[in-house]
């Protein structure tokens, strides 16, 4: 049930941190000592948030094909004017079950 998100977490891994490697590489190499500290430390940063959001997104996938969360209204977390379809009822429902 969770291996298409499994796989594309992995694959989403490895091309971050190929591009880290790369990054580290060739951009902080030829820094001064003081811009790499803060090339390494805003590297860094940037990678956390590219690793925690990738993952939340694959969890998240899974979690839509596992419970057919699908297809959901687009514009629902930004207005109230919007119809929604049997998967936003059901999400909705779920989230207030679990309250």
């Amino acid at each position: 049930q969770v291996l298409p998100g499994a796989v594309l977490a992995a694959v989403l891994w490895q091309m971050l941190q190929w591009f880290g490697a790369t990054y580290v590489a060739h951009v902080v190499a030829s820094a001064s000592v003081t811009n790499s500290v803060f090339a390494i430390v805003l590297g860094l940063l940037a990678f956390l948030y590219l690793v925690s959001t990738s993952l939340m997104i694959c969890a998240e996938i899974n979690v839509v094909r596992v419970d057919r969360l699908y297809p959901r209204a687009l514009l629902t977390p930004f207005t109230d004017n919007v119809d929604l379809t049997d998967a936003d009822r059901k999400a909705y429902a779920g989230q207030a079950e679990a309250q």
